[in-house]
């Protein structure tokens, strides 16, 4: 109590003293001594007394559930901040529109990955996912002929995305049974380890592409993620760029004519001369550890490497920069992925149930402000700037 309040009156803080070592019994107490036999023997005998009843302990076993479902979680505070938001405000219609809301929030999330186009195997890599992709169609259509129901069909899940042009995103949901011990897919879970640690494939869930996608990054440009760590929309920002620059000029090298550059196109992958027409990507981020797992995020790609550069400051006070003539140097494109409270990642942090508080919002909305007006500062006139958070609150995006 004291060390709790330290403000309570001095009187109460000796009361409450007072009565634990009044409470306390005497050191020197012979009685503390025999209790301890006395307690120990009859403990044995009642456990093993109770461990025929095994009841009890039966109804503490969680059920048995199938691949992929979890216990349903809910949370009182989250409901009764966005209910209204949603469903009085006509945006869900009906109750049932709000069940269905809460059981995908429940449902695990599927993984999703992303190919650098500019990766000298991108195009193996991709043409090795639709050779697994039409393995596994086949795969599901043998086990729903061989079942009447078709509860099989939902354990593979391997498809391009729908959205990302040139087949470039994929979900990839295999459960890792199949991915290790299944001799057809076994060499795909190889692919998916080589690839990953060599920059061609980015894990990545599927929303936190939508930011960069938006971006729009174009030939030239310069970019600022002003919230980088740990690195992944910077690494989409980079190959989008880098794809930008080879498709206008060749990756920029200018002493190759522009019937070279078509008959060289097909072998300049993975370059890494590059001139400053080619623009660049800075990646700041206000924590000098996270900074570090940035560098090592972006080193991947050793393609892309040499179009980025590493910053550390607060993204409310980001500097600007100036031209050695002393103009102040404006951003083409610029990414506020700012920090939130993250409930937006309930289907894969599905801690945050418990943790959920609409007071994470209030106290990170004026941090959140001050980037967007910074972001909105550096930027060119004409640029896109893009806000984005991983957070479903009002308060965080509107």
């Amino acid at each position: 109590i004291w060390v709790a309040n330290p403000c309570q009156h001095r009187s109460s803080r000796v009361r409450a003293m007072g009565s634990f070592f009044a409470a306390s019994p005497p050191e020197e107490t012979p009685v503390l001594q025999q209790e301890e036999p006395q307690q120990s023997q009859p403990a044995k005998p009642k456990k093993k007394n109770n461990a025929k009843d095994q009841p009890p302990q039966q109804k503490q076993k969680p059920p048995a559930r199938t691949d992929g479902e979890r216990p349903r979680r809910t949370s009182g505070a989250f409901d009764a901040f966005y209910k209204p938001n949603l469903v009085e405000t006509g945006l869900i219609q009906a109750d049932a529109e709000w069940e269905c809301f809460i059981d995908c929030l429940n449902r695990p999330l599927p993984s999703t990955l992303w190919i650098t186009p500019t990766a000298k195997d991108a195009d193996e890599v991709r043409s090795a996912l639709q050779a697994y992709q039409r393995a596994a169609e086949s795969l599901c259509m043998d086990a729903a002929a061989a079942s009447k129901d078709g509860d099989e069909q939902k354990v593979l899940q391997l498809r391009p995305l729908s959205w990302m042009p040139d087949e470039l995103g994929w979900c990839v949901d295999i459960p890792k049974a199949v991915l290790r011990k299944d001799k057809d897919f076994k060499p795909l879970h190889e692919l998916l380890i080589e690839h990953t640690a060599k920059g061609t494939i980015n894990r990545m869930e599927e929303v936190s592409m939508l930011p960069v996608a938006v971006l729009s990054v174009g030939a030239g440009h310069r970019c600022l993620d002003m919230c980088a760590s740990p690195g992944n929309k910077t690494a989409q920002m980079l190959s989008q760029l880098a794809l930008a620059n080879f498709k206008k000029w060749g990756r920029g090298l200018e002493s190759i004519s522009s019937a070279e550059v078509k008959r060289c196109q097909p072998f300049l992958r993975g370059r890494i001369d590059y001139s400053a027409q080619e623009g660049c990507v800075i990646a700041n981020d206000i924590s000098v550890e996270r900074s570090g797992m940035l560098v090592h995020q972006i080193a991947r790609h050793q393609s892309l490497y040499p179009l980025a550069m590493f910053t550390s400051h607060d993204a409310r006070y980001f500097p600007s920069i100036r031209s050695p003539d002393g103009l102040e140097v404006k951003f083409d494109r610029i990414l506020c992925d700012v920090m939130c409270s993250s409930d937006g990642t309930l289907r894969k942090s599905p801690h945050l149930w418990r943790e959920w508080s609409p007071k994470t919002s209030l106290e990170l909305h004026s941090d959140q402000l001050a980037v967007a007006l910074r972001g909105a500062r550096l930027l060119k006139v004409g640029g896109h700037m893009v806000y984005s958070t991983c957070s479903m609150s009002p308060v965080e995006n509107e």
